[in-house]
Order: structure tokens, then C-alpha cells, then sequence
């Protein structure tokens, strides 16, 4: 079990509940799709001793079946939705996972103002911005956000 406040990455869909006690269909708040950052901002337990994650919106589980630390160096990636400038010309690509030239699908110049639609992290714990140019590295040495 996860037990100290993070960020951390869904491992499959997971639901966030409005009880820290009963986990059930009655106390399903909102889906979380697999890939998905949630920030925890504390750990609480059920009245069974199960380690809950508390969220801006509710209760999830602590099983590392369902969640996994982000990589270490997260602040250096972009990872909220909205606007980002291309600092330099880069690719998007076709596959969340395998940023490789066979993936690449769009060049992208530097200065193009880019919607983020999405986050989305790689098997390998990687954010990557959701764009309609593809997938786009989240890593600020590439992008900036933009207001």
C-alpha cells in the first residue's frame, strides 16, 4: 500500500469514493481513467485499518495494484491542462509509450501554441501532453505553459 501523500499515477480505472470506510457502487464519486496523475493530499484509515488516499475529491484506494508513485522528477514536466508554447521544434507522436522516430506524426515549430487536451503517462511513468497533434513530451525543457 501506498502510504504517504504524493503524486501518484493510475494504474487501470479506478473510482474515487465520498467514504472512507465503504468503497461500494453507493459511494462511487467519479471514474478516474488509467494513466491519470491524482495529487494525495493525506492518508486517513478506514474504521477496517485499510490506508485511504484523500483527494480534492474524495477517498481511493491504496492498493499499488491500483496506483504508482510519479518518476522523481515530476516538477520538470508539465502536467495540467491548458495552453503550452513549443520552446523548440519538436515531434508529437502516435504512441504514448514509444517516442521514436517511427512514432512521430507531426513536426511541431518552436513557437506554436499548442491546446492541451489531456495528461496521459507512458507505461514507463512518463507524462505526455494530449493534443490534436498527437502526443507531445510534457517535459518543460520542450514546452511551457502559456496564458
Amino acid at each position: 500500500y501506498i502510504t504517504t501523500a504524493q503524486k501518484l499515477v493510475t494504474k487501470e480505472n479506478i473510482w474515487i469514493y465520498n467514504n472512507k470506510d465503504t468503497f461500494s457502487a453507493e459511494t462511487q464519486v467519479v471514474q478516474i481513467p488509467k494513466d491519470t496523475m491524482i495529487e494525495v493530499k493525506s492518508i486517513v484509515f478506514s474504521k477496517d485499518g485499510w490506508p485511504r488516499l484523500v483527494t480534492d475529491q474524495g477517498y481511493v484506494s491504496a492498493n499499488k495494484n491500483y496506483v504508482k508513485p510519479t518518476i522523481d522528477n515530476i516538477d520538470q514536466y508539465i502536467t495540467n491542462i491548458g495552453k503550452v508554447e513549443v520552446k523548440q521544434d519538436i515531434w508529437s507522436y502516435n504512441d504514448k509509450d514509444i517516442f521514436a522516430v517511427n512514432t512521430q506524426s507531426v513536426q511541431i515549430k518552436k513557437g506554436t501554441i499548442l491546446t492541451v487536451q489531456g495528461i496521459i503517462f507512458s507505461k514507463d511513468g512518463w507524462p505526455r501532453l494530449v493534443t490534436d497533434q498527437g502526443y507531445v513530451s510534457a517535459n518543460k525543457n520542450y514546452v511551457n505553459l502559456f496564458n
